[in-house]
Parts: C-alpha cells; sequence; structure tokens
C-alpha cells in the first residue's frame, strides 16, 4: 500500500483552476521533489496533502503509519519565533529518537552490557530499530 495515494485531485481558486486530476503515488523510500514555475500549485499541493486545504474533487488516502512534517511557506510568527526554533518544533520526533540512539551508545559501552552478550543483543536490536 502507498504512503500517501492521490487519486484525481482538482484545486481552484476561484474560478481559476490550479491543478486538475492529479493522480500520484508516494512509496515507502520514495524521495520526492516538487518543480514548477512561481504560481504552478506546488504549495497548494502540498497543503491539501496535509489537509490544510480541501480539493475540489478527488480523493486522498495516507497509510496509517505515514506521518508528515510540514513547514508552511509563510508559518505564522510571534516575536520571539526564530527559524531555529520553528524547525526544532517540527523535528520534535526525530529529535527525540536521536537522543534515545545516544543513550543507548552510552549502554553500549558500558561493561555491563558490552560483556554479556545478550544484554548487548536485547541494547543493539533497539538501536537497530530506531536507526531504521
Amino acid at each position: 500500500m502507498s504512503l500517501i495515494q492521490l487519486d484525481g485531485i482538482t484545486k481552484y481558486y476561484g474560478d481559476k483552476l490550479v491543478f486538475g486530476q492529479v493522480t500520484a503515488a508516494v512509496e515507502r523510500g520514495d524521495k520526492i521533489g516538487l518543480v514548477g514555475s512561481n504560481g504552478a500549485g506546488k504549495t497548494t499541493l502540498l497543503e491539501v496533502i496535509v489537509e490544510e486545504l480541501l480539493p475540489e474533487s478527488g480523493s486522498l488516502r495516507k497509510a496509517g503509519q505515514c506521518r508528515i512534517g510540514y513547514l508552511p511557506q509563510r508559518p505564522e510568527r510571534t516575536w520571539d519565533m526564530t527559524l531555529r526554533r520553528l524547525l526544532m518544533g517540527e523535528l520534535r520526533e526525530i529529535r527525540e529518537m536521536a537522543e534515545a540512539l545516544r543513550q543507548l551508545e552510552k549502554e553500549m559501552a558500558s561493561p555491563a552490557v558490552y560483556q554479556d552478550q545478550e544484554l548487548l543483543d536485547q541494547v543493539m536490536a533497539r538501536y537497530g530499530h530506531l536507526q531504521e
């Protein structure tokens, strides 16, 4: 099953067609780039995918395990919001996983772990799962 499936997505702004009958799929491991001239609908398509906008027709399906990190083209800003803070908020889950990897690395370096093959295997299995 595709992570994201677009079937016949059409979007208008007023009476202006932004894009019509877009059909596409994103599979696990895909690397995607949206390329087009200004006003071609790249941002609008992303806003449909993250469900900030609804299309006039077509369907959007996302796999249950699919999570999308989206940084809007024009994010809401407060006076104390920096680009770093904005990005780090979007990357919270990745930062937590990186910290968990560092903790597991410390465990693997501990003699109590690396001298016990069964315990080392358990820690390394958790480490491998997080890396994946």
